[in-house]
């Protein structure tokens, strides 16, 4: 089983999900982003960034977070309402969230993509489809999973993506906050996909 780095602010959710029996299944090791260094980063196998994370600090690390991905033994998972931009060179534009469209039905737009790939063997439908914060330029090698509508010719359309091509190490990026809703204790989706990123990263 891989060393799974869980990069964090310390918020109070994101203790939470670090004690829960779930996620200490995997081989997790606590990354506490205002006094991590460096080497604690690229002693892990792979890297969950977390939601949220203070973007000062977040940024302080961007140039270790490449070198990490500079090793194709290694593999990344980035959590939504992150600066995507800064750490990939990923657009991403905002979208109306709509908090509580899991339990009545809207999936507003969203549309499951590319069945062929491999990803579709970690993840299930319910680990994408609960609400989602943002949608995302995709690289030009990369894989969406799910797609919404494009809002104002923005040329952003996916909220989840696989991307094993812009570097060394592959990647999954989403627009979505699993961490926060895990660790406030609802939302079965995003406990669903946290748990799906952790296996995915472990194997």
């Amino acid at each position: 089983m891989k060393k799974i780095g869980y990069l964090h602010s310390g918020s109070f959710y994101q203790l939470t999900c670090l004690k829960d029996p779930l996620v200490q299944a995997f081989d997790v090791v606590p990354l506490y982003l205002p006094k991590l260094t460096e080497e604690e980063i690229l002693a892990c196998d792979s890297l969950l960034l977390t939601n949220y994370m203070h973007k000062r600090f977040f940024r302080k690390f961007l140039p270790t977070f490449q070198h990490f991905l500079d090793d194709p033994h290694h593999k990344m998972v980035v959590e939504g309402e992150n600066d995507t931009q800064a750490l990939l060179g990923v657009k991403t534009e905002e979208r109306v969230v709509n908090f509580w469209g899991w339990r009545i039905g809207d999936n507003q737009g969203r549309e499951n993509k590319n069945p062929q790939s491999l990803m579709w063997n970690y993840f299930t439908e319910p680990s994408f489809h609960w609400h989602f914060h943002g949608a995302m330029e995709l690289p030009e090698n990369a894989v969406s999973l799910v797609d919404v509508p494009e809002h104002n010719h923005d040329g952003c359309t996916s909220i989840v993506y696989y991307d094993d091509q812009s570097f060394a190490a592959p990647i999954v990026v989403s627009q979505m906050d699993a961490s926060f809703h895990h660790g406030m204790g609802f939302m079965p989706g995003a406990t669903t996909h946290l748990l799906q990123s952790l296996h995915w990263l472990s194997v």
